[in-house]
């Protein structure tokens, strides 16, 4: 996994892995919060500079998560883009929760709160809002994982 652990600090690099797998990123002024796009099977991926950093990590991971489990690349076109942040399809909730385990994975969440990290302290080390890490937890607890 494409991790760095600084100082408390444990980064998943959604951008790096999308490098590394030969997709393109594109983060500059978009009138949408990502999306992922494939010509002649290159794909790239669009996130909008905009957007605060800790969205466009997400936006990364959720369009990372698009790419791997809803893309054929052979077809062209643009396959996802999310105009107004609410998963309320399969595909996107799919998305969601794909970028949300990379970015904070069920078993570092558990360790933590069990040492009593709160939501505040667990979003700073995975570089994530606050409302991501409450979701988190609480679709964990939700479904008896926590």
């Amino acid at each position: 996994m494409r991790a760095v652990f600084v100082f408390g600090q444990i980064r998943f690099n959604a951008r790096q892995v999308l490098l590394d797998l030969g997709v393109g990123v594109d983060i500059s002024p978009q009138s949408f919060s990502g999306s992922v796009e494939t010509t002649n099977g290159e794909a790239i991926v669009r996130v909008n500079s905009r957007d605060t950093a800790i969205r466009q990590r997400f936006a990364l991971a959720h369009e990372l998560g698009h790419l791997l489990l809803h893309v054929d690349p052979s077809v062209s076109g643009v396959h996802f883009r999310d105009t107004n942040y609410l998963g309320n399809t399969r595909q996107e909730r799919e998305a969601n929760a794909f970028a949300s385990e990379i970015l904070m994975p069920k078993v570092w969440i558990s360790e933590l709160r069990k040492i009593g990290h709160n939501a505040e302290s667990m979003a700073e080390i995975f570089g994530v809002s606050v409302d991501a890490v409450r979701t988190r937890t609480g679709y964990m607890i939700s479904k008896g994982r926590l």
